[in-house]
């Protein structure tokens, strides 16, 4: 391994520092969410209780202190940690603040048959269909596991140039499903 992306935490100076000592190359990002509950109830204040300011400002200031650190080494990203836990606002800013700054934004999606049902309940849309809606796809998006899509949304990642990374083992270790259930074959071929 000499490059790797980190799928964000609340203490992204951990890896950067990490990055810059053993050499390696990577992407980090702050995880972001503003949206404190799940389909199961609250989540723990404990774990986070941000608001949509303050998360901005945090994968903000994460941008501004670690992006092409080490001599263009390391990049920092925006990140959403669950699309059914991210606001429209929150969506949008990120998104206006990563073209801002000419980084990425990555951002777990469809990766499970669960995680489409609480979108679905709570924002009416699929992740990729929500953020289709709310007008912020672009060349800029890495999207990861990406195993539960339909055709159309298959046909968005190619209008927008959305990037995928498929990650089957963390699919197999997590029971969300194996590589079939998705459309790998089909976004290889439509150049996604």
């Amino acid at each position: 391994t000499s490059t790797y992306i980190d799928p964000g935490g609340y203490y992204p100076d951990e890896p950067a520092r990490v990055t810059g000592e053993s050499g390696l190359r990577g992407i980090i990002t702050r995880s972001t969410l503003d949206v404190h509950s799940s389909t199961f109830g609250p989540i723990s204040k404990t774990l986070t209780s941000e608001d949509t300011d303050q998360a901005l400002k945090e994968g903000e200031e994460t941008v501004k202190r670690w992006h092409n650190g080490f001599g263009g080494r390391l990049r920092a990203w925006f990140g959403l940690r669950s699309m059914r836990n991210c606001s429209d606002n929150l969506c949008r800013g990120v998104k206006k603040l990563a073209d801002q700054y000419g980084v990425g934004i990555e951002a777990h999606v469809l990766g499970s048959h669960g995680n489409i049902w609480a979108s679905i309940s709570r924002f009416g849309r699929t992740d990729l269909e929500r953020l289709h809606h709310l007008g912020v796809l672009g060349p800029n998006w890495l999207m990861i596991h990406m195993g539960w899509l339909s055709p159309r949304e298959v046909h968005l990642l190619r209008e927008y140039d959305v990037k995928v990374a498929q990650c089957p083992a963390a699919s197999m270790h997590g029971s969300s499903g194996r590589s079939y259930h998705g459309a790998f074959a089909e976004m290889l071929q439509l150049g996604v």
